[in-house]
């Protein structure tokens, strides 16, 4: 389904935000319900389960607000410098590569004549979380997409260590023990920090916070 109006890209964000709360509640309501000595085994698993979703949803709903923008048929010299950088990516990388100081003008030369072109939604894969979704792959996600990432990265160390890396040492087999209450704390955060990052882009929208101001 496309995402021309804000209506269907709230849509498409609150779809799919709630199936992932949905499964995440289930999850911590069955964690409730079991022994003690069988808790151990499904925190693990929910880590697993808390990233994937975290992942999941910045992936989806950063792709979901770079195609409103696309559809929106907004010229470059309209829209905020980090649309230039995702629409003139290729462009960009062929200059670092290239040793040529002809090949750099030609370049030049295409990047100023951009001003008239209109902004198109990008590859779907243009966020890409690298399957490792730390604090630096996020703020370049926020960057990417034109927003701070100050109140994201109050959660950094949380982000970093008590679910990605709790997340890859459980992947990897170690048996790793995490306190029932400490999971609770960390699905609180993590599902702020979605809730948080979906009404940015609600905002952002709403106030055509893409535009040059």
């Amino acid at each position: 389904m496309a995402v021309r109006t804000e209506e269907e890209l709230t849509n498409r964000l609150d779809g799919d935000i709630a199936w992932r709360k949905h499964e995440l509640a289930n999850l911590s309501a069955v964690l409730g319900s079991v022994q003690d000595s069988q808790q151990a085994m499904l925190v693990r698993g929910a880590i697993c389960m808390l990233y994937a979703h975290w992942e999941g949803f910045i992936k989806t709903a950063a792709s979901l607000y770079l195609e409103f923008v696309g559809r929106r048929g907004i010229k470059y010299q309209n829209l905020n410098r980090n649309f230039w950088a995702i629409g003139l990516k290729s462009l960009l990388n062929s200059a670092g590569q290239a040793k040529r100081t002809s090949i750099h003008l030609e370049i030049i030369n295409t990047i100023l004549s951009y001003s008239n072109n209109s902004f198109k939604t990008p590859a779907p894969d243009t966020i890409d979380t690298s399957s490792n979704l730390n604090s630096h792959v996020l703020t370049e996600i926020l960057t990417a997409i034109g927003f701070d990432e100050t109140d994201y990265m109050k959660h950094r160390v949380m982000l970093d260590e008590r679910l990605l890396r709790n997340r890859n040492s459980i992947a990897h087999g170690d048996q790793l023990s995490v306190a029932t209450d400490a999971y609770i704390e960390l699905h609180d955060i993590v599902i702020g920090l979605m809730d948080r990052f979906k009404n940015d882009i609600q905002d952002a929208a709403a106030t055509k916070g893409y535009r040059v101001s």
